[in-house]
């Protein structure tokens, strides 16, 4: 009846030990899946980076008005988004247009 148990209980073991085995393979393959799209998301912005820094104007960095530049570019784009929905009497009114 002991040997009975002891068979049993090592059964019982086996059994949990291939699932516990099953599960963490599962979830290496899940990892090792997310972790080839982080490497390619990676890739691909850091070959956006390099892109933008070749094809820059020559010495765009002592530009001093950049910023204001930008920032009025993309306040122009929202008012061309918000124009989309039919309020381009905005556009008119900040661009002068």
């Amino acid at each position: 009846m002991k040997r009975k148990f002891s068979i049993i209980k090592f059964l019982i073991c086996l059994v949990a030990l291939g699932v516990f085995s099953w599960y963490e393979s599962q979830l290496y393959k899940k990892y090792m899946f997310e972790e080839n799209i982080r490497k390619n998301a990676i890739k691909v912005n850091t070959q956006k980076i390099e892109d933008a820094f070749l094809l820059r104007e020559k010495d765009f960095y002592l530009d001093k008005n950049y910023i204001e530049k930008y920032k009025n570019m993309i306040q122009i784009e929202k008012l061309e988004e918000e124009s989309l929905s039919g309020g381009e009497e905005v556009i008119e009114q900040v661009t002068g247009i």
